[in-house]
């Protein structure tokens, strides 16, 4: 099995998770990302995902792909749910109540993702960050999502399901960016805890298949080097 991305960890780190929680086995493709800065579009297009992306057989061509023999899925969503049945149905909810939940929080968690992304890709980052960080936009970000994970373990119910991979993710970028931005989401701070202690999950982070940083590619105004490099601080 092939899972391709960029060099960075972004959407595809949900999809490394899953398959590290199921113990299952799969090569990396990494694309490099360097920092063009301001090179012109043609030099851009001349990356290698750009040079291979119409002539990969997948029918919506983006990055992540998972490649397995005959089976080309791409779009992150689609492989982690590839993936969950595949390895483990446990990861696939059943029943409705399940069923609702989980999708219902697919749409949540995108809006969580695609929030943080135009914050820290805009170069404005540090001002849009105090906004973030303001008590009552926090209660509209996260007041809902608190309240969910004070009624259920996982978004689904009692049991770790696909979704919470791609959530556990995000939340642990804004937690490096922000360390104590859910202490008043306690339902919040117990789920990303719970999720990263997980055995296999802990293994994996703490070896050199885990890469920290960066998050995102160059180009972001925040995440896309080592940040606590840059702050001089320990790593």
């Amino acid at each position: 099995m092939i899972i391709a991305y960029w060099n960075i960890r972004a959407r595809v780190e949900p999809v490394h998770l899953m398959l590290e929680y199921l113990g299952l086995d799969y090569e990396r493709k990494s694309y490099e990302l360097p920092n063009l800065g301001l090179a012109s579009q043609e030099d851009y297009l001349k990356l290698e995902w750009f040079q291979q992306k119409w002539n990969m057989g997948l029918d919506h061509p983006n990055l992540p792909y998972l490649i397995e023999g005959e089976v080309k899925i791409s779009q992150t969503t689609a492989v982690l749910k590839y993936i969950a049945r595949k390895g483990d149905r446990a990861l696939t909810p059943k029943r409705d109540t399940e069923i609702i939940n989980c999708e219902m929080a697919e749409g949540a968690v995108m809006d969580i993702w695609s929030k943080f992304y135009q914050m820290v890709y805009n170069p404005d980052f540090e001002n849009l960050k105090k906004a973030y960080l303001e008590t009552e936009a926090l209660t509209q970000t996260f007041g809902a999502l608190d309240k969910v994970l004070g009624k259920r373990k996982w978004l689904g119910g009692d049991f770790i399901k696909y979704i919470d991979f791609q959530l556990a993710e995000i939340l642990d970028h804004i937690i490096l960016m922000h360390g104590s931005i859910f202490d008043d989401f306690p339902n919040i701070k117990s789920y990303h805890e719970n999720f990263f202690s997980q055995s296999k999950i802990k293994v994996y982070r703490e070896s050199n298949r885990f890469k920290k940083w960066p998050l995102y590619a160059p180009a972001a105004t925040w995440g896309g080097k080592n940040e606590e490099h840059h702050k001089g601080t320990a790593f």
